[in-house]
């Protein structure tokens, strides 16, 4: 698992890339195969949860991991 500062940057960008994409975070969650509010709470810094899920976050939103590490 992540934690910290670097976890919630990326968080942070996983939703804006979403939002900007107009998927919801429940469109998001059915396609991970995950309840809404696991998107909720990763989107909301939670650091409980695993960098795995983060990258098929990044994968869902075609966008490479790296990329939620980003500066814009």
């Amino acid at each position: 698992m992540l934690g910290g500062r670097l976890f919630y940057r990326a968080a942070m960008r996983a939703a804006a890339i979403r939002k900007a994409k107009g998927i919801t975070q429940a469109d998001l969650a059915a396609r991970l195969g995950v309840e809404q509010p696991t998107i909720s709470r990763l989107e909301n810094g939670f650091d409980g949860v695993p960098l795995r899920l983060l990258r098929q976050v990044a994968e869902a939103l075609d966008v490479s991991l790296a990329d939620l590490f980003m500066d814009d």
